[in-house]
């Protein structure tokens, strides 16, 4: 605030923006140190100078001539009239408390008029009315619940214990300052004496019952100790404020003619109960045992505990015969036909186990097994386990076989690693994968190493690209076993052979009908089981130097045959749905392009079957199978022209004699 415009500019709480009060400080600056204040108060006209006034209020900080705060006079030209004003004549109509009514009337219904009583607004108040404790003038007798009929008596209590002296009553309807509303006290100005206090040992009469100190709350318990040990005979209690002679404070002594036994005594060996736990002498003697054959050790079924050893007892027991001095527990063994040990068996472990052997290849059978110090005779030797006693042929000493017997009597079918019970193919077995039990020969005597070659590589069974064996529909179910040609390292690798041509050119048959099984081989014409039974989700084109992949073209739910099969014969117009993008390939070459698969029944070279002809495929330029369409991929040169693109070898361009096609 610029200091020109400011009245006082040392003090922080005057400037013209500040609120102005009643403290006769000029704060806002305005030349009157009262006008607006925010505190001033409201005065009223009081005409009549009775304390009442009327009208509409004047805002000021202090009482104008002839103004009051007190307002609602109902006549301010008459100063007996004012609100609360006295109406004790009778006989004078006259409204003087401006209630509405005047001295005459009878506004409680109690037959009293107002002039006649103190509260003509309540029934229960007037000069007829009986006097309650409720702080209520009842009688209108000019004091309130004096007389009540409901008013207590109360003691007079002196030492402020909540008990009073029954000899000093007063009736009242609260409770004068220093009584009490129960009596009693025997001593008025000693506090701790009163009827509900707990008698202590002071030398009062605390409980006020005419007896000193008796049932102390604090009395002392005292036992006679008769043995003068320290120690009281709890049967002798005794409670009193003073210890009586020949007493103590406590009731430990079990026996108290007995100066040497209380309770927790340390127990000594003297035929004394020391202790008090209703024991002689427990943990202060020694147990001794008999020992008859005086070999140190002592029989335990004959024993006494005692402070010293009697005659022929000793400290160690562990003597099973007490009449034989070579047995005793801990003993060594030995071969005497004695239990030398005493373990409950005679001359067990120093004999030896013998078996007869039969077929004479040193290996006895065990059923035939005897325990003796030495051979029975000479046809018993001291190795057991042949499984065929009759056949030297077996025992644990026999070379392993690889025909599905157990030459070597371990239990197991020799050479069986994984433990199937078919012995490994590379000893002349069945099994190929002796680490596994999942894989082993099926009815046929074939053993596949999976259900494709996706699932050999995933299984970790792969040795690289070649011939393998797989079962498409699983162990022991459906189809046997098939030999496939896998690729396992290109392209991802799982890649499972199901036609070739060989280089011959495809079979016009060879995508739509079935066809014999033939041999898995790069160079022959050929197409295997897969192709009507195993589930793909993938399919590679390729002659080993060149490739083409297209993966997701099925949901892997069913084979490339049904595949096909699902695809419509023909088709309307328009090929969207019927063509593949390719996701992997390698067209180093100019006469090849990447491009999209397009699998059909016909292609679009001959026109588009806006007709929607079902017999389409008669036309010139219309493939059966797959084909790379130059309708749909701009003039890429694996394409039918003028012929069918996969039934002649001679529009195989760039590709290699002999084409393959794979899935998985």
């Amino acid at each position: 605030m610029p200091a020109e415009e400011d009245c006082d500019d040392n003090d922080a709480t005057v400037s013209p923006d500040a609120d102005e009060d009643c403290d006769e400080l000029d704060r806002n600056c305005d030349g009157d140190p009262t006008a607006g204040a925010i505190d001033a108060q409201s005065w009223y006209t009081d005409g009549d100078a009775d304390g009442f006034g009327s009208g509409e209020p004047t805002l000021a900080c202090e009482a104008p001539e002839g103004y009051t705060t007190q307002t609602e006079d109902c006549d301010d030209g008459e100063a007996a009239i004012y609100p609360g004003a006295p109406e004790d004549d009778c006989l004078d109509p006259t409204d003087y408390n401006c209630d509405g009514s005047s001295g005459l009337t009878d506004a409680d219904g109690d037959g009293f008029a107002a002039c006649e009583e103190c509260d003509d607004t309540s029934r229960s108040v007037n000069p007829a009315a009986t006097e309650i404790c409720d702080d209520v003038d009842n009688d209108c007798d000019g004091e309130a619940d004096v007389g009540a009929i409901d008013a207590e008596t109360w003691y007079q209590d002196a030492d402020a214990d909540a008990y009073g002296d029954a000899d000093f009553p007063v009736e009242s309807c609260d409770a004068p300052e220093g009584y009490a509303a129960v009596s009693g006290d025997c001593d008025d100005l000693e506090a701790s004496m009163n009827p509900g206090a707990s008698e202590v040992c002071d030398g009062l009469d605390n409980d006020c019952d005419s007896v000193v100190d008796d049932n102390a709350s604090d009395a002392g318990t005292w036992y006679s100790d008769r043995d003068n040990d320290g120690y009281g005979d709890g049967a002798t209690a005794k409670t009193s404020c003073e210890q009586p002679t020949g007493t103590v404070d406590n009731d430990g002594d079990c026996d108290d003619r007995e100066p040497l036994a209380w309770t927790d005594a340390a127990e000594v060996c003297d035929e004394v109960d020391n202790n008090c736990d209703g024991s002689v002498d427990e943990g202060v003697t020694t147990t001794y045992y008999a020992d008859n054959d005086e070999d140190g050790y002592g029989n335990p079924s004959r024993s006494t505990d005692a402070c010293e050893a009697p005659d022929g007892y000793i400290t160690a027991s562990g003597d099973c015969d007490d009449k034989e001095p070579l047995a005793w527990t801990g003993a060594v063994e030995v071969c005497d036909e004695v239990d030398n040990d005493c373990d409950g068996d005679t001359d067990e472990g120093v004999t030896s186990e013998w078996t007869l052997d039969r077929d004479n290849d040193g290996f006895g059978d065990d059923a035939t097994a005897v325990s003796a110090c030495s051979a029975p005779t000479s046809a018993y030797v001291g190795a057991g386990g042949d499984c065929d006693d009759r056949d030297s042929d077996y025992s644990p000493g026999a070379a392993e076989g690889c025909d599905g017997n157990d030459y070597d009597c371990d239990g197991d079918v020799d050479n069986d690693l994984d433990g199937d019970t078919y012995a490994d193919i590379a000893c002349g077995g069945d099994d190929c994968d002796d680490s596994d039990t999942a894989v082993k020969p099926e009815n046929s005597g074939a053993c596949a190493l999976g259900t494709s070659c996706l699932d050999i590589l995933t299984k970790g069974y792969s040795t690289g690209d070649g011939t393998y064996s797989v079962d498409y529909d699983g162990y022991l179910t459906g189809d046997d076993p098939e030999d496939v040609y896998c690729e396992m390292d290109a392209y991802g690798g799982g890649w499972t052979l199901i036609a070739t041509n060989g280089g011959s050119g495809w079979s016009a048959t060879v995508f739509l009908a079935t066809t014999t099984i033939g041999s898995p081989s790069l160079t022959s014409n050929y197409k295997g089981n897969a192709w009507f039974v195993m589930p793909m989700s993938d399919v590679m084109f390729t002659d080993g130097a060149m490739h083409a992949v297209y993966e997701g073209v099925d949901g892997g739910s069913q084979s490339f045959y049904d595949w096909q099969a699902s695809i419509p014969l023909y088709n309307c117009g328009s090929i969207d749905g019927y063509n593949w993008p390719m996701t992997d390939g390698d067209f180093a070459s100019s006469d090849l392009c990447d491009t999209d698969l397009y699998m059909h029944p016909l292609d679009e070279d001959g026109g588009v079957n806006t007709a929607c002809d079902p017999y389409w495929q008669t036309y010139t330029g219309n493939a059966t199978g797959p084909a790379w369409s130059s309708g749909n991929n701009n003039g890429c040169p694996l394409d039918d022209t003028g012929v069918t693109s996969f039934v002649n070898d001679s529009e195989l361009i760039a590709w290699g004699t002999a084409l393959s096609l794979y899935a998985r």
